[in-house]
């Protein structure tokens, strides 16, 4: 029986494509150990799914709750390692204390993502050139870190000067 042409042909592309596979399926394998975030979220959200479904909640719901349960972590996390120092700390000395909690701070800028995160305590202040501060214990003295001082734009910053907003 002679071989066919096409079909051989056909044979190694498919045996290529399905070597070419097994290769993907490998580096995806490796990738997840290396770097098992993604399949955590997945399973993050499974879990989530799971909770709505047996609780007869919303999935939005739930995902609001967990939110609010990692905001409180943080929240007590940063407490403690402050309350431990006895000083005012810096975003970045305390991102590097978070894992010690069982606290991984995520997103493209981890410091950023821990300040915003702090800065919707009540418990917490950020005091400029000095760090986060338990709110209680800061002096009436003590500048804020953001710009609270800043009058409205429509006042003269100073005596004579046109207000920025262009009014009169």
């Amino acid at each position: 029986m002679s071989r066919n042409p096409l079909r051989e042909s056909a044979e190694r592309k498919r045996d290529a494509a399905l070597a070419e596979a097994r290769r993907w399926s490998d580096f995806l394998r490796m990738m997840e150990e290396i770097d098992p975030s993604e399949a955590a979220a997945q399973r993050e959200d499974v879990a989530i799914r799971n909770i709505a479904r047996t609780n007869g909640e919303p999935v939005q719901r739930v995902r609001r709750a967990v939110a609010m349960g990692a905001l409180v972590l943080t929240e007590m996390a940063a407490i403690e390692e402050i309350q431990k120092s006895g000083r005012a700390m810096p975003t970045r000395d305390l991102l590097t204390l978070m894992p010690n909690h069982g606290i991984k701070i995520g997103g493209l800028d981890p410091v950023a993502t821990l300040s915003a995160r702090l800065s919707r305590s009540r418990r917490l202040r950020n005091v400029r050139n000095r760090g986060w501060m338990l709110a209680e214990e800061i002096e009436p003295t003590d500048p804020p870190a953001s710009d609270e001082s800043v009058g409205s734009l429509f006042q003269p910053d100073m005596p004579g000067e046109r207000p920025a907003g262009g009014g009169t």
